[in-house]
């Protein structure tokens, strides 16, 4: 409620996270709703993602030209919260992706922010969540930081090249993915997580395996449960 009328869940979005708009933004909200044309793959591989986002509220938001939308859902404490997507993207470039997140693109854009967030979900504070934006960027940065490995007496135990980045956090700590298997790691220079190890031979604050969340598949389906757990 505001001043005695219902919000909308782009006027609750706006009031949560009153920085995200440019002062010269330009925004148009559509009359109709889209809904999300999963292939069969994704819904195979992906269940309870796709039971998340076929639960939400979608709306259909125009900033400043680019298409986006708003998935909201009811929190069981009472109150709305969701994420702020980029549309369904269907073009392809030259960034290789493993093939599940390529579909994936195809019916659902990615994160680029949040609303009225849980705090105790692997999205808190972070950016690009499976974006193709985010996930341009290969995983050589952690090259900058071998002075770390070199002090323990060992070598980076990945070709950072052969990564790319699916989540990053606003502290620099990154989750990347395999281009080809789908393995999933987490670089975390800065963090007090419980529930990652370190890889093998790395020493803290640099490369760890997340706990029961190895690839692209089970991370994803981790960070969607979590989601799920909050809606009523």
């Amino acid at each position: 409620m505001h001043n005695g009328e219902i919000m909308t869940d782009w006027e609750i979005f706006c009031e949560d996270v009153p920085w995200f708009l440019s002062k010269d933004a330009k925004v148009s909200i559509a009359k109709e709703s889209p809904g999300f044309a999963f292939s069969s793959e994704v819904e195979l591989q992906l269940p309870l993602l796709t039971k998340l986002l076929r639960c939400s509220s979608v709306t259909r938001i125009y900033i400043s030209g680019i298409e986006h939308d708003l998935l909201s859902w009811d929190s069981l404490d009472g109150y709305r919260m969701g994420w702020l997507t980029l549309a369904p993207n269907r073009v392809t470039d030259k960034t290789e992706l493993v093939g599940l997140h390529e579909q994936l693109l195809a019916c659902f854009g990615g994160v680029i922010e949040r609303f009225n967030e849980p705090e105790d979900t692997w999205l808190l504070n972070t950016n690009g969540f499976l974006t193709r934006k985010e996930a341009s960027n290969d995983a050589t940065f952690i090259e900058d930081y071998d002075w770390a490995f070199e002090d323990e007496g060992v070598q980076i135990p990945i070709d950072p090249n052969e990564f790319y980045c699916v989540l990053r956090e606003a502290n620099g700590n990154t989750t990347i993915c395999h281009k080809k298997t789908g393995e999933i790691i987490l670089f975390a220079a800065d963090h007090s997580f419980d529930h990652i190890t370190p890889m093998k031979g790395c020493p803290e604050y640099t490369l760890y395996d997340i706990t029961g969340s190895e690839n692209f598949i089970t991370w994803v389906e981790s960070i969607a449960q979590q989601w799920l757990d909050k809606i009523a």
